[in-house]
């Protein structure tokens, strides 16, 4: 079995449909946890002071985990609907990229 694999899952809500997503998000790790996917770790759920961008920390269990997740129709549904109302984005576009000791707010532990 190949080692845990933590990720920094980083989206964008679209505008007026943050709440909608902030729910959907909640429930990405109980899913992942659920379906044996993730780690017990849990997950951290953070938000830009700078523009209310989240960020979700957890550790996917295996390489394999992460291939299962991508075929569960479960999963795609669950991630379909982040899609709508959020857009992924990356580190680099947060206005905290640029500082050493980032801060963000804490939003909620899983």
């Amino acid at each position: 079995m190949s080692a845990a694999t933590t990720v920094l899952a980083v989206y964008k809500p679209r505008a007026g449909l943050e709440e909608e997503f902030e729910i959907l998000l909640r429930s990405h790790y109980p899913t992942l946890n659920r379906l044996r996917l993730v780690t017990d770790s849990g997950a951290r759920l953070l938000k830009s002071p700078a523009d209310g961008t989240y960020l979700e920390l957890f550790e996917w269990l295996s390489e394999k985990a992460i291939g299962i997740a991508h075929e569960s129709a479960e999963v795609k549904a669950l991630w379909g609907r982040l899609e709508e109302v959020a857009q992924y984005s990356t580190l680099s576009e947060l206005q905290e990229s640029t500082r050493p000791f980032a801060r963000f707010e804490h939003v909620a532990t899983l």
